[in-house]
């Protein structure tokens, strides 16, 4: 039966004038392989008689339908011949008996064979190549090993013989493709103005299966899927075009188009992304198909102008070959119309389709169009598709587009055409890099726009918005735009010699030096001062580093410590991609060298020197490259030789391998202290040089006995910075530096020796600038004496966190000068102090005084802030005391004076608390101390386990804490925009506590970070863009602090509830006024972040492990428990801890609580004792410091 064309007979007007009408040639089209076309005709003669079968087969099989009694039970069948269970192995189909006469075959049908029942299931599986019918065009195209051109042929001979079933077979391979094995006939293809109608039945009963996966998006076969079903699109189309059918019956298409267009367009999800990938498969065929005919044309051109050029011209060649040129630009035309059709009746309408993979699919055909068929697709008509998709909601699909347009700026033969597209969407470009929230897209987007650095298609400004990536938060991203920076380093460093030209550049910065001269001017310097003035040029203007006015005690309570410097973030991926930057020693030469001995110099040497010539900012730059290339260069010595030890090396590499290290070392130990003495006026200088006294290997000191005596000065210089900055940063430094000394047992004697000095100096200037003050007086001193008192009583807090200072402030000291020696003869009429005394004086001015403006009071509470931070190492050295006392005196009791100034510390703590309101930041340093002394003083009381109650704390003081706590948690849930539930009788504390009995008079907006009128303020300022983008950086920090301590609070209460300093359960008839502090603790569990979600889930965990219940289901995950620590270490058995680390192990309970101070993470880095602080609480600390590892999103906030 032959197709009539779907723009014919009797369809509607509109379905007419929207499809466009064929005008082509009626004569028979030239194909592309005569011999091919004959062979087809010759195999379609030799099978007619089968091919008569199979019409005959197609007859009788509709006549067989045709007669079904139920529309129902044909359904039913239909459902039946879905389930048929595989044999395993496809046989080949039995060989049909032929008849003569004109008889009609029957189908021969396989016996029936017994079918199990299926359960009846809501979801119904994505169908197999094994559930389609053995024969049918899908299952030949989709089982193994199959021969798709053979496939095809076979179709085609079938067509020649019945066109309407033929085309039926196609569209039911279109929906079988999709996972619908409903099938269309004949007849349905014959009344093409019913299609729509057909494939509405079609789509209603296949989504009543609820098919959810179809092979498109199945992960395991999707691929493979895709490709033989492009490969069986291709092959169709080439083999129409190659028997001319394609020319000759254009019905053909037009009928398919009119079945997959409104397939294309339908509600089934399954069919819509099925038939559009078709019909891009479709489209895709014809771009090969008219790649292939542009290429015979040109040749045919190149041909005839080659007869032409010929002395003896062949006219008849040249007509005949400008003739066949011309018949082939017809067939380009057709080829050209088919395209514009198919693209659109799908393409225009899919590409924006509310499901992103059909988007996706789009995209990713339309750059393949644009790659293999540019003479009708490179144009702004088509590639603004791609500019548009840009801009698509979906991260994938923007990921997509930026692939495809990456291909093509990478292909220089495109580049003309894409000049007006990139001008067009160049900023959106540049935009995507630099803000989308999708990190990929970023990436992506980073590695494109470095493709159009090198094709000259970005501005300056747009090279330098892009180079400030360099700094950005994400690693990634780092990573990506490191070789578009390095490609803008190496060029900077072109034009410096360019400039200075190659003579001078031979005279004065020679190329290669040997390595003593490496303090000499090199050419190499050019290089970093390109490097150089590139990372200042890309910088912000915000430092990483704090300056001591906004950097407070309380700051480095809340913030987490350590964080990395934004430049040597930066400075860690620069090593992988400008090799000159591995070379320590040159940038180390580079940075001692006195560019003052040469400025005045003229000429061209004085052109020359201006050229490398470094200023301030750009020395500290190089610091911090410094400090990423010396640690980069000795982790390449460890890590060859930590691979020696699997791959065998002989003796004398691995000699060689320790001796680089060594050399390192050595000449390091030379260089820091020329260093030092250099930028010792320029603080986050000296920090960043202090950095490298972690890289040094101390044992290189030992091995060497003549070294001791470089290593003891490196020591004094160290102990120098530490008591001649102000900086808090340099203290830090220097802190890390003499940790990281005491982490080597060879070098005990000379670094112990240094720290006792180091504690002794500390100790007296402390006494000195307490002599004469009345210390317990909130206001009394002057700003010079107490900023000095105040940076003296953050270095003792820094000392304490690395060594025991117990001997040192109970040692009662004399306020005399050290250096008078009129004051040395007044020996025993002088004034004593205690170092301790002196410091519980100085809690007293943790009391608020309104009489006194915000910049005192905040310079109050910062010295307040480091005298807590040393008694809580204080006390903290003393528990493990107390501990090493009970394993030789079992029972023992504390020391009077340790417990009077225990109890004066905490009762002092106390009157802080209750002194302030709401979620102060001195209030909340406050209450974290008061419970972890009091947690652990509990924990090492060796007689509680006869009384359980002894070291709770009363009612009063947990009704206290309780409204710190929800003081913190309302100005955490109000900076978040989280809502809490609201709070109820059953929480408040009794009307005896004497703090009130109703907690909601607690002022949360007094003391917090930002307070809500300031920020209606703030938001009234931000008037444009900029204003508006700090504002929202500002809240969102605000938030982040507000977690911070909220979070770090919480743990802290929940380490009490577990010893048992704090009520864990409800109150009994026995007691009244107790309070359960363990259900208010957990009440907003889910209202107020993942991150308190957690600690209470593990909290939960380990006491419910204690009390030696099972964890309740939803109270905890399963397995959720926190390791127990081994018996015997519990029951009083020795802990095996290093002396000499800071981490003072009292016991499991009271480590969890030191780790949460500034200095401990590092102690415990840099100790093999720290093993030792590994309890069955260290998780809940864990999901503690979650909020303070949120804050390095701080480093991209603007500080006002």
């Amino acid at each position: 039966m032959e197709l009539s064309s779907p723009s014919n007979g009797s369809a509607p007007a509109s379905v007419q004038s929207s499809r466009r009408k064929s005008g082509r040639a009626v004569q028979k089209p030239e194909v592309l392989n005569p011999s091919f076309a004959s062979r087809r005709r010759a195999a379609s003669t030799s099978d007619a008689e089968q091919d008569v079968d199979m019409d005959d087969i197609s007859s009788g099989a509709d006549a067989d339908s045709d007669g079904e009694p139920d529309e129902q039970e044909l359904l039913e069948q239909r459902r039946r011949s879905r389930k048929r269970p595989s044999t395993g192995k496809t046989s080949a189909p039995a060989k049909k008996t032929k008849t003569s006469g004109a008889s009609t075959n029957l189908v021969m049908r396989p016996a029936p064979k017994k079918v199990k029942k299926s359960k009846k299931a809501t979801m119904v599986p994505m169908p197999e190549i094994e559930n389609a019918e053995v024969g049918t065009l899908y299952r030949r195209v989709f089982e193994d090993d199959a021969d798709i051109a053979k496939v095809v042929e076979d179709w085609y001979q079938r067509f020649k013989a019945d066109e309407a079933q033929s085309v039926a077979e196609i569209v039911n391979f279109v929906l079988e493709c999709a996972g619908c094995y409903i099938k269309v006939n004949q007849h349905d293809i014959d009344d093409v103005d019913n299609c729509t109608s057909k494939l509405t039945d079609i789509q209603e009963e296949f989504q009543a299966t609820k098919v959810s996966e179809y092979p498109l998006i199945k992960q395991r076969t999707s691929l493979t899927f895709r490709r033989s079903l492009s490969r069986f699109v291709d092959i169709f189309i080439q083999t129409l075009a190659q028997t001319g059918t394609l020319i000759e019956s254009p019905e053909l298409l037009e009928n398919l188009q009119a079945w997959l267009t409104p397939m294309s367009s339908a509600a089934s999800r399954p069919i819509r992304h099925t038939a559009t990938v078709i019909s891009l498969d479709f489209t895709s065929a014809f771009c090969s198909l008219g790649r292939s005919f542009v290429n015979r044309q040109a040749k045919l051109n190149r041909q005839a102008d080659g007869e032409e050029k010929n002395k003896k011209v062949n006219k008849a060649r040249v007509q005949d070959l400008k003739q066949q040129a011309g018949q082939t630009g017809e067939r380009i035309t057709e080829i050209n119309n088919f395209i514009r059709d198919w693209f659109d009746t799908v393409f225009v309408h899919r590409y924006r389709d509310v499901d992103p993979h059909v988007r996706v699919d789009c995209i990713r055909y339309l750059g393949e169009w644009l790659i293999a068929y540019p003479e009708h697709f490179l144009d702004g008509a088509h590639l603004r598709y791609l500019g548009w998709l840009l801009s698509d909601t979906n991260p994938p699909t923007r990921q997509e587009a930026i692939k495809q347009l990456h291909r093509m700026y990478k292909d220089d033969t495109k580049l003309a055409a894409l000049r007006q597209f990139t001008e067009r969407f160049r900023v959106r470009m540049i935009e995507i890099a630099s803000q989308d929230a999708e990190l990929g897209a970023r990436v992506l987007c980073i590695e494109l726009l470095d493709v159009l650095r090198e094709k000259g298609f970005l501005e300056p400004d747009d090279v330098d918005n892009l180079g400030k990536l360099i700094y950005d938060t994400e690693p990634r991203i780092r990573k990506a735009i490191l070789p578009f920076f390095s490609a803008s380093v190496l060029e900077t460093y072109q034009l410096k010699i360019e400039e200075l030209g190659e003579e001078s550049l031979e005279e004065y910065l020679p190329e290669e030096l040997s390595e003593e001269d490496f303090e000499r001017p090199q050419r190499s310097w050019l290089k970093f001062k390109s490097l150089a003035e590139l990372l200042q040029a890309y910088d912000s203007g915000k430092s990483n580093t704090k300056s001591n006015e906004s950097r407070s005690g309380l700051a480095d309570l809340l913030k987490a410590s350590g964080i990395e410097s934004r430049f040597s973030s930066v400075a860690k991926v620069l090593s992988g991609s400008l090799e000159f930057v591995n070379d320590w020693q040159a940038v180390a030469g580079y940075l001692l060298y006195d560019h003052s001995s040469t400025s005045d110099e003229g000429g061209s040497q004085g052109q020359v020197n201006a050229q490398y010539k470094l200023n301030e900012s750009e020395e500290i730059l190089l610091l911090h490259v410094l400090n990423s290339s010396v640690r980069g260069a000795l982790a390449s010595v460890v890590e060859e030789t930590a691979a020696s030890k699997k791959i065998k090396k002989s003796k004398k590499e691995l000699e060689s391998l320790e001796e680089r290290r060594d050399v390192a070392t050595q000449q390091l130990a030379v260089i820091m202290p020329k260093l030092l003495t250099k930028f010792n006026a320029i603080a986050e200088a000296a920090a960043a040089v202090l950095q490298l006294a972690r890289t040094l290997n101390l044992e290189v000191f030992h091995q060497l006995r003549q070294e001791s005596t470089t290593y003891a000065k490196l020591l004094d210089d160290i102990n120098k910075q530490f008591l001649d900055h102000e900086d808090r940063d340099v203290l830090d430094e220097a802190t890390a530096a003499m940790l990281y000394s005491k982490g080597f047992e060879d070098l005990e004697d000379v670094t112990e020796a240094k720290l006792a000095s180091l504690w002794n100096d500390t100790a007296h200037k402390f006494v000195v600038f307490c002599r004469g003050e009345d210390v317990e007086v909130r206001g009394s001193m002057q700003d010079t004496m107490l900023a000095a008192l105040t940076s003296t009583t953050f270095r003792l807090s820094k000392l304490a966190s690395i060594s025991n200072p117990t001997d040192i402030l109970e040692k009662a000291r004399s306020a005399a000068s050290s250096t008078s020696k009129s004051r040395k003869r007044q020996s025993t009429q002088q004034a004593t102090f205690v170092p301790i005394g002196l410091l519980l004086q100085l809690l007293a001015r943790g009391v608020p005084n309104s009489g006194f403006s915000n910049q005192m009071n905040a310079k109050e509470d910062e010295l307040v802030g480091y005298v807590l931070q040393t008694l809580f190492f204080y006390f903290l050295w003393n528990v493990q005391s107390s501990k090493q006392k009970n394993k030789t005196n079992p029972g023992a009791e504390a020391g009077e004076d340790s417990q009077a100034r225990r109890e004066e510390f905490t009762s002092r703590l106390r009157t802080i608390v209750k002194s302030r309101r709401g979620a102060d930041h001195l209030r909340l340093a406050a209450t974290r101390t008061l419970l972890d002394v009091e947690t652990m003083f509990a924990s090492t009381d060796v007689r509680r386990k006869q009384d359980a109650s002894r070291g709770r704390l009363p009612s009063t003081e947990q009704s206290l804490i309780l409204r710190v706590f929800v003081a913190a948690e309302r100005a955490h849930a109000l900076k978040s925009s989280l809502t809490r539930e609201r709070p109820g009788t059953d929480e408040e504390p009794s009307a005896s506590s004497g703090s009130g009995s109703d907690l909601s008079d607690v002022d949360d907006t007094d003391g917090s970070p930002m307070s809500s009128d300031a920020e209606e303020g703030d938001a009234a300022n931000a008037k444009d863009g900029k204003a508006a983008q700090r504002l929202a950086q500002k809240k969102h920090r605000v938030a982040l602090l507000a977690e911070e301590a909220f979070c770090d609070l919480s743990g802290r209460m929940a380490l009490a509830i577990i010893a048992g300093v704090l009520s864990s359960s409800s109150p009994d008839e026995g007691d009244a006024k107790a309070l359960d502090v363990r259900n208010r603790f957990v009440r907003n569990r889910n209202r107020l972040g993942k991150n308190f979600k957690t600690l209470v889930t593990q909290f939960e965990a380990a006491l419910a492990e204690k009390q030696g219940k099972g964890v309740r289901s939803g109270k905890a995950k399963a397995g959720a428990t926190l390791p127990v620590r081994p018996a015997e270490t519990t029951n009083g058995e020795a802990i095996k801890a290093n002396p000499k680390s800071a981490a003072i192990v009292a016991d499991d309970l009271s480590a969890n609580v030191a780790s949460q101070v500034d200095g401990e993470d590092e102690a415990r880095e840099n100790n093999e004792g720290a093993d030792g602080l590994e309890d069955g609480a260290q998780d809940i600390d864990d999901a503690d410091t979650r909020a303070d590892r949120a804050t390095t999103e701080v480093e991209s906030v603007v500080d006002d």
